[in-house]
């Protein structure tokens, strides 16, 4: 298993989005008070499905950034 820099920083920078999106649409109900409870559940769910897309399954964001193959990321590498 290797470790990508680039993958751990685009994380904070997907859960940055998210958050400023989820506002956005919300009008703030879901990103302050106890509506941000909605907010965390949501990236518990984003960083769950990253782990599996980018440490199990071995995405990284360079192959996806100079247009990789998709058919060459669906395997698992353990």
């Amino acid at each position: 298993m290797e470790i990508h820099v680039l993958d751990f920083i685009m994380w904070f920078v997907m859960i940055g989005i998210y958050w400023g999106v989820l506002g956005w649409l919300s009008e703030g109900e879901f990103t302050e008070e106890l509506g941000g409870l909605v907010g965390c559940l949501g990236i518990i769910i984003i960083t769950i499905i990253y782990i599996v897309l980018f440490v199990f399954m071995g995405w990284n964001w360079s192959d996806i950034f100079h247009g990789a193959n998709p058919q060459d990321w669906i395997h698992f590498k353990l």
